[in-house]
């Protein structure tokens, strides 16, 4: 696919020029106007206008180089926390899986409890009737010897 070619006429430090590219063309503004900034800033060092016109060229660029390299620093500062950040939730993600287990392990453990506590009661249930007929029938045969 071919990327379509975009062509705008953009003013730089009063001059005018065209640039040509695959960007929008509020893009290549917003670049001229970025470039103006730094020119700006630039013609407010003490003996600018007595430079030549490569030393004024060569202050710009270097701004913008610093500029650069300290956005590239910053955007390498947020990769590595958005990385560490990834890490600390995976971390969570398995610690979270793990008490997921062990609560379900509890839970599987306590339905064994509860399971084992209602046989236990039927049992006793089923002890304290043959009790209670045992009883009967002692007391039965008590009152027939009487």
């Amino acid at each position: 696919m071919e990327e379509r070619t975009t062509s705008v006429e953009v003013e730089i430090d009063g001059r005018k020029y065209h640039f040509s590219g695959v960007e929008s063309e509020e893009y290549m503004q917003q670049a001229a106007a970025y470039i103006n900034g730094k020119i700006s800033k630039v013609k407010k060092i003490n003996g600018y206008n007595h430079l030549d016109e490569d030393m004024k060229s060569m202050i710009a660029i270097v701004e913008v180089t610093d500029d650069y390299y300290r956005e590239k620093k910053r955007a390498e500062d947020l990769e590595k926390l958005l990385m560490d950040r990834d890490q600390q939730i995976t971390e969570l993600k398995h610690e979270l899986i793990t008490y997921q287990m062990e609560a379900g392990k509890s839970s599987m453990d306590a339905q064994k409890r509860k399971e084992e506590y209602e046989k236990l009661k039927e049992e006793n249930e089923i002890l304290k009737e043959l009790l209670d007929e045992e009883e009967a029938q002692k007391k039965s045969s008590y009152q027939k010897k009487q």
